[in-house]
């Protein structure tokens, strides 16, 4: 008889969990009119597979007239199955009279939801300290210092050779070439310790890619270096302070000149590059 048993459900949804997994109970009661050993089976069905349901305890149970059991049945669902809902059922026969006293239990389902895609997190703004005053800094320090220096040799092997000259335009000749040499490699110092100075400085600061300012500072320096020394000595002339420490000072003006453009812009450019702004 196809009510032999009465098998009922508190929910005919199954709740998954984080793991994949859930608990179904179902209830069974004895309605044969006598005292009967039954045996409960799962049934997948469509497109749930049976390893993924378990019964818990035993199978086949004892029941007395109008008996009751209580059946837990644990749902494990693999990663890798895809979104969906699942049904499946708990089935009892008589082990006697399985053709006679069986029955089936409700649908119960779970249901594996769709992955939701992950919300993209932005990007955070990356966040550069602005730099000018430590690239100014060791780009001035580091030109000055190496250009006054190198250019300093110049002036004095120039001199060296001046004073080895056997006549009066032979030591013109050799005190011109000692300004060249000096204004040569003073040239060139500036332009190493610029780009030397604002890079070790910046790392010393623990700003981050210190070649992004220094490579642009080293583009830019030879172009304006020209121009600026050419603008301060003009000046100069005209203002008749050429000699002494007059001299001096306006040498120095010019390589300050010459190096703190290219130094801001050079740094100018890397935050620009970095952050898309000043």
């Amino acid at each position: 008889m196809a009510t032999a048993f009465v098998i009922t459900t508190a929910t005919n949804t199954v709740l998954l969990g984080a793991g994949r997994t859930g608990t179904a109970v179902f209830t069974v009661t004895n309605q044969t009119g006598h005292a009967v050993r039954a045996r409960a089976t799962l049934t997948a069905v469509d497109p749930t597979q049976a390893a993924w349901l378990t019964l818990a305890g035993l199978a086949e149970r004892d029941y007395p007239i109008g008996g009751t059991e209580q059946l837990s049945v644990s749902v494990a669902v693999p990663p890798e199955a895809p979104a969906g809902r699942y049904p499946f059922r708990l089935d009892v026969v008589s082990v006697l009279l399985p053709d006679e006293e069986w029955a089936q239990g409700p649908v119960v389902a779970f249901e594996i939801a769709t992955t939701p895609e992950p919300v993209p997190v932005p990007k955070p703004v990356p966040v550069e300290p602005r730099g000018y005053v430590e690239t100014l800094a060791g780009a001035l320090l580091g030109g000055i210092v190496l250009g006054l220096l190198l250019g300093g040799i110049g002036l004095g092997l120039g001199l060296l050779a001046s004073g080895k000259a056997v006549d009066l335009s032979g030591a013109i000749g050799a005190i011109i070439g000692a300004v060249l040499l000096a204004g040569f490699l003073g040239f060139i110092g500036m332009w190493i310790g610029a780009i030397a100075g604002a890079g070790l400085t910046l790392r010393l600061r623990r700003f981050a890619e210190p070649w992004r300012t220094a490579l642009p500072l080293g583009l830019l320096f030879p172009i304006w270096a020209i121009v600026a020394v050419v603008i301060v000595f003009s000046v100069s002339d005209a203002l008749n302070a050429s000699g002494g420490i007059a001299g001096f000072v306006t040498v120095v003006l010019a390589m300050a000149l010459a190096i703190a453009p290219p130094a801001l812009g050079g740094r100018a450019w890397a935050r620009w590059r970095k952050t898309g702004g000043l």
